[in-house]
Order: C-alpha cells, then sequence, then structure tokens
C-alpha cells in the first residue's frame, strides 16, 4: 500500500512503481506521459493530417470535410498503431515522391533544351534517371 494513499496504488501499478514511492515520484511519470503523449499527438498533427471527405450530411453542404489524421492512436492496440503509422509513411512518402518527381520535371523541361551550365549535367542526368518521362516531356496528341 502506498505509504501517504493507498487509493493511488492502481495507479503506482500503472508505472510499474513500488507503491512505497514517494507521491512526486508518481507525478513526475505523470508528467512525463502527458508530455509524450502531447508530442506523439504534435507529430501527428504536422505531418500526418489529410484533408477529409464532406459528411453529405445537408448542415454540413458545401463545408469542406474535417481533417483525418492517417494514424489513429485511440483504442489501437501497438501492433495496430504500428501497421498505421507504417502506412501512413508510405502515404506521406508517397506523396513527397510525386511532388519531387513533378518539381524535378518542371527543371527538365526547362534544361531539355540543351540549355544548362556543365556543373549541372550530373544533377540533370540523376533527375533524368528518377524521373518517368511523362512529367517534363510534354505529350501532343
Amino acid at each position: 500500500m502506498p505509504k501517504h494513499q493507498p487509493e493511488l496504488a492502481p495507479i503506482y501499478n500503472v508505472f510499474g512503481l513500488s507503491s512505497n514511492h514517494e507521491l512526486s515520484t508518481l507525478l513526475v511519470n505523470v508528467e512525463n506521459s502527458k508530455r509524450f503523449s502531447d508530442l506523439l499527438h504534435a507529430v501527428e498533427r504536422e505531418f500526418f493530417m489529410v484533408p477529409g471527405e464532406p459528411s453529405g450530411e445537408p448542415e454540413d453542404e458545401g463545408l469542406s470535410g474535417d481533417d483525418e489524421c492517417l494514424v489513429n492512436s485511440w483504442g489501437s492496440t501497438e501492433s495496430e498503431y504500428l501497421k498505421q503509422f507504417r502506412s501512413a509513411l508510405e502515404t506521406i512518402a508517397s506523396e513527397e515522391i510525386k511532388a519531387l518527381r513533378k518539381a524535378l520535371g518542371g527543371m527538365l523541361f526547362a534544361f531539355d533544351d540543351g540549355v544548362g551550365r556543365e556543373w549541372s549535367q550530373d544533377l540533370l542526368d540523376f533527375a533524368r534517371k528518377v524521373t518517368p518521362a511523362v512529367e517534363f516531356k510534354r505529350v501532343t496528341p
């Protein structure tokens, strides 16, 4: 039993602490848990939020959908969350690659007429390797 407040024994147990620890030790663990949770949610908000779909409800007509998070830590087991996180990383990376290819395609289109300096040749060659031709060659029907 905790020295001071026996009703706190279950909370001490959650943190793997002996109930003989001081209350200040328990509070540090609670504060750390809250801080880690806040950090995780900040990462989720910053990197894993995507535009949501409109609800379809009559009162929401004309409004855009609420943003949705690609990962859901609430109610997920550790393995479920890791699976969601892995999938979200792949989604984000895929979008970044598309954006990079588009940017490289624009650069290649601008330089494809042979304009460019000697120093840019290696960069342009690399860009051509990683960028599908459709990104920088204008296709005329």
